[in-house]
């Protein structure tokens, strides 16, 4: 009786993995597919055996799991929001493709934006429970190449910000060079 209960729960067990596996299977068959131009992931998958979809599933549940229990969750945040990205961007100026110097162009642009709104309302967005996780996966959603999140929120909210104050923006910046260009005259006087 013992034996049969232990083979009924081994049997239910591998038919709750099978079932596990039909959902997760998928998932890094695509996911493999969209990393398998990142050379770093691509060398640790040919080192270790695995595919790069699984790859990138390990570090994004290990980066996932210390930033909820709060384990240096800032600098991981920062190293998702960043690491990978420079990377791609490194890669998209060495090709001769212009679509992906747009696409991390634009990475860049949101990014910076949202840095920038983190250092003003940084006191205020701490206080948000899990902030760091919803900063993470919402870096990820942006540079994820199915998704082009850095697209969309660049179309959705900073171009028409930008548009709408460009020609003020432009005025500000020529002040700011003329206001330059005369200290950097003023000083070069003073050398001679």
């Amino acid at each position: 009786l013992v034996s049969n209960n232990c083979l009924l729960s081994k049997t239910k067990k591998s038919t709750k993995m099978e079932q596990v596996l039909k959902i997760v299977d998928p998932i890094v068959q695509s996911v493999t597919k969209d990393f398998e131009h990142c050379t770093p992931v691509v060398f640790i998958a040919e080192k270790t055996g695995l595919k790069p979809g699984h790859i990138i599933g390990a570090g994004f549940l290990a980066g996932l799991l210390l930033v909820i229990t709060g384990i240096a969750s800032g600098f991981i945040t920062a190293l998702m929001g960043f690491l990978y990205p420079a990377y791609m961007s490194f890669k998209s100026l060495e090709s001769a493709e212009e679509t992906d110097d747009m696409q991390w162009l634009t990475y860049w642009v949101v990014f910076v934006t949202t840095q920038f709104l983190d250092n003003v309302f940084g006191i205020f967005f701490s206080l948000i429970p899990l902030y760091h996780l919803a900063k993470l996966v919402f870096y990820v959603y942006l540079y994820y190449p199915k998704s082009r999140g850095a697209v969309k929120v660049y179309e959705i909210a900073i171009r028409p910000l930008l548009k709408k104050y460009e020609s003020k923006i432009d005025e500000a910046l020529k002040k700011g060079q003329d206001f330059a260009d005369k200290a950097a005259d003023s000083l070069h006087e003073k050398k001679e």
